[in-house]
């Protein structure tokens, strides 16, 4: 997938048009890009955040250095070298940090974190009796939903048999719909 005689805009450009971070574990390989993208392309701002004690050269090191060299063969990041192999910094496409700080606004330590609001809605297909014991559901979006906030939740069946599941803030009505 590298093509390391490309230049770095080309290289990163296709990394962001394929969407290559889809296939990747958020830990570590997403979390060692949002790092990448808060700290800037200055090694000596991510490495203390990525390496933390850890020694380069030692075993734990060298699976660092191999999962961000894999970031670099799927074209999510580009490690600059000097003339020696010394590092001189790391680039990612300039629209991933935006999109990753809203994707994955945990792994950023000055993050803004979105606030609750809106009623939220999530299907649920099966039998009614079958959400006793739990279920399963898949979100259309992301739904933010605030620690230490009350809530509210209305279960509302519909004539398929999937249930939808409103939830809002206590302060809002979910007869708002």
């Amino acid at each position: 997938m590298t093509d390391k005689n490309l230049p770095i805009h080309s290289r990163l450009d296709e990394g962001f048009e394929n969407r290559r971070w889809t296939a990747l574990p958020l830990l570590p390989h997403i979390e060692y890009l949002c790092v990448i993208c808060e700290s800037g392309s200055e090694p000596q701002r991510i490495y203390p955040k990525i390496f933390k004690d850890t020694p380069f050269k030692s075993v734990h090191g060298e699976e660092i250095w191999d999962r961000l060299k894999s970031l670099e063969t799927l074209n999510l990041l580009v490690i600059e070298r000097g003339p020696s192999n010394e590092v001189l910094g790391f680039h990612v496409h300039p629209k991933l940090p935006p999109l990753f700080r809203e994707q994955f606004p945990s792994f950023f330590t000055n993050s803004h974190k979105p606030q609750p609001k809106g009623i939220h809605k999530i299907r649920i297909k099966g039998p009614m009796q079958d959400l006793e014991d739990g279920g399963s559901f898949r979100l259309e979006e992301p739904i933010y939903l605030a620690a230490n906030t009350s809530y509210h939740f209305k279960i509302t069946p519909r004539i398929d048999g999937s249930r939808i599941i409103s939830i809002a803030l206590i302060s809002q009505n979910l007869s708002e719909e």
